[in-house]
């Protein structure tokens, strides 16, 4: 799927979504963290268990987005995503914080915890 909203209903088709759709949960939501993944990519599968465990303990204050680099280009583009994994947190629409590769929990954790 190329796109999983784990605390609301996906939004997402088999061709993606659209830059629009992208927008509007940024902005909507007000906390998201975004997971720019391919299924193939090796630390892509590093990183998921623990991003998943933390979008289900922060669920009440953060919405995590998981978008396929391969299936989304417009939005790949429009974050200026080169490298994966990227992980890139939105606060109110705006970037907040950009990480590129591997991250260790408890740091994520506490760039998450500092910005909410």
């Amino acid at each position: 799927m190329p796109l999983q909203i784990l605390d609301i209903v996906s939004v997402a088709d088999k061709n993606g979504i659209n830059l629009s759709v992208f927008n509007n949960q940024i902005i909507q939501k007000g906390f998201v963290l975004v997971d720019v993944y391919t299924p193939w990519c090796g630390p892509c599968k590093i990183l998921t268990p623990y991003l998943e465990e933390i979008a289900i303990k922060r669920k009440n204050k953060l919405t995590f987005l998981k978008i396929n680099n391969d299936d989304n280009q417009e939005i790949i583009r429009f974050l200026f995503v080169a490298e994966l994994p990227t992980l890139i947190l939105f606060k109110n629409g705006k970037r907040v914080y950009t990480n590129i590769g591997i991250i260790i929990k408890d740091d994520l954790l506490k760039v998450i915890d500092e910005n909410l």
